[in-house]
């Protein structure tokens, strides 16, 4: 690209998310893709980062510690999704035995990639809005959403008369919470709210909706979603709360994790099984490390497990594959707990 369009390469070198120790430790991967990357600096200083590696015997023993790490880090205040749950490959597996753990002390782990892209969809984010604000007091959140995409639906500008957004999200609301204290079905209620949009309104504002069975596949799989949330959970209003995740702790392949942050990153299974594409691409699979780590704000946990249960039994587990990984976090200072016995 370089070469062909003769173009100016401008590193960028300020941190905004990460503190300044975890960017410190950062550098050594970037270093180790590309000699001679500028080191980058940490924009903020009000916090301290920290990393470690830690080594278990089996899932089990792991899922115990990581649970108490968890659930420590919720009594002193932090809310389930400033933790995140990251793997390579393989979520649902992977997290199996930790899900568990966690189960049994009340706390909710979920594999976000069932959900993630559908909880992307703009119409989602749209109604969803509508439905939190009518099962709420109060949603300022929900709000600005609702009321700022029924600006572009609409097609008024910003200098506009907001009084008559503010008339269709009142009337919205009224139709959802007439809706749901009749207890209509979900997909009634969907319905009618894409109806009192007008379907025409908003396939013509988001266009990957214009043609074909996208518009109705989403608004199927959402029907979907909402049925499963409110059989766990009896309400709409918990149901809603359910399907966003909002007091769960969220678990994700790297790939899903981009473009997201959270103050505490565990990624779990530092080992060469859920790297197996290290050996034949090397660099992009330290590209996806890097990912990893740079979700965190505070702090990143790598573990390593001697055995994994895996399709066919149990399987010793290994570091030699992708032990230029380790290097790198040696270089970098992190230390490594032997948790084994």
């Amino acid at each position: 690209f370089e070469r062909d369009f003769v173009a100016t390469r401008n590193h960028l070198i300020r941190n905004y998310r990460s503190a300044p120790q975890l960017v410190e430790m950062q550098r050594h991967i970037a270093e180790a893709l590309e000699a001679g990357t500028p080191p980058a600096t940490a924009a903020r200083c009000d916090t301290h980062g920290t990393c470690m590696i830690l080594e278990f015997r089996n899932p089990q023993s792991e899922a115990e510690h990581l649970a108490d790490i968890i659930q420590q880090g919720l009594q002193e205040g932090k809310r389930p999704r400033d933790f995140c749950i990251l793997v390579r490959q393989r979520t649902s597996e992977m997290i199996a035995v930790l899900q568990e753990t966690l189960q049994g002390r009340n706390i909710k782990l979920r594999d976000e990639s069932v959900l993630q892209d559908l909880l992307a969809e703009p119409v989602t984010k749209f109604l969803v809005a509508v439905l939190r604000l009518a099962t709420r007091r109060r949603d300022p959140v929900a709000w600005e959403m609702l009321t700022s995409e029924l600006t572009n639906i609409v097609g008024l500008a910003d200098s506009d008369d907001s009084s008559v957004i503010e008339e269709q999200a009142v009337r919205l609301l009224q139709y959802a919470k007439t809706a749901i204290s009749e207890e209509l079905e979900t997909r009634q209620i969907i319905e009618g709210l894409v109806s009192e949009v007008g379907a025409n309104a908003l396939r013509a504002c988001y266009r990957q909706y214009a043609s074909g069975t996208y518009f109705s596949d989403i608004l199927r799989s959402l029907t979907d979603a909402l049925n499963c949330s409110l059989e766990r959970c009896g309400t709409m209003a918990d149901a809603i709360s359910d399907f966003v995740g909002e007091n769960v702790v969220p678990a994700m392949t790297i790939h899903k994790s981009k473009g997201l942050e959270f103050n505490t990153v565990i990624f779990l299974g530092l080992e060469d099984s859920q790297w197996w594409g290290f050996r034949s691409q090397p660099a992009e699979e330290t590209r996806s490390f890097f990912v990893a780590f740079s979700r965190a704000i505070e702090c990143v946990c790598f573990t390593f497990s001697d055995v994994r249960v895996e399709r066919f039994g149990a399987r010793a587990q290994g570091r030699g594959t992708i032990g230029s990984l380790y290097e790198i976090l040696q270089r970098a200072g992190v230390p490594v707990s032997d948790l084994r016995t």
